[in-house]
C-alpha cells in the first residue's frame, strides 16, 4: 500500500492561474494517478494505491499540472522513494 498524502509550496508556472495538480505514482510497470485538485499550490490527496514491490524497487512520484489547453501536462516536481528506505524507517520506529 502506498499513500500520496499531500504536496506543499508547488511552483506557480502560469502567471494567470494556480496549477491543477495531480500525482502519478509508478514503480516498474505499475502506474496509478491521483485525482486532480483544482487551483492550488498545496494539494491534499490522501489517496492510497496497492503496489506490488520488493525492497529493491523505487517508487516514483511525479506532480503534474493538468492543463486542458496545453499539449502535455506540465511537471511541477518529482520524488524517488526507495522501498528499502521506507522499510528501514518502519523497523527503526517500532
Amino acid at each position: 500500500m502506498f499513500t500520496v498524502i499531500e504536496a506543499r509550496n508547488l511552483i506557480k508556472r502560469d502567471i494567470f492561474s494556480s496549477p491543477d495538480p495531480f500525482a502519478v505514482v509508478s514503480s516498474g510497470d505499475q502506474t496509478k494517478t491521483t485525482s486532480i485538485i483544482k487551483k492550488t499550490l498545496n494539494p491534499d490527496w490522501n489517496e492510497s494505491f496497492d503496489f506490488h514491490v520488493t525492497e529493491d524497487n523505487v517508487v516514483t512520484v511525479q506532480i503534474l499540472d493538468n492543463k486542458k489547453f496545453k499539449k502535455e501536462d506540465q511537471g511541477l516536481g518529482v520524488n524517488f522513494v526507495r522501498v528499502r528506505d521506507i522499510t528501514a524507517l518502519r523497523k527503526g520506529s517500532g
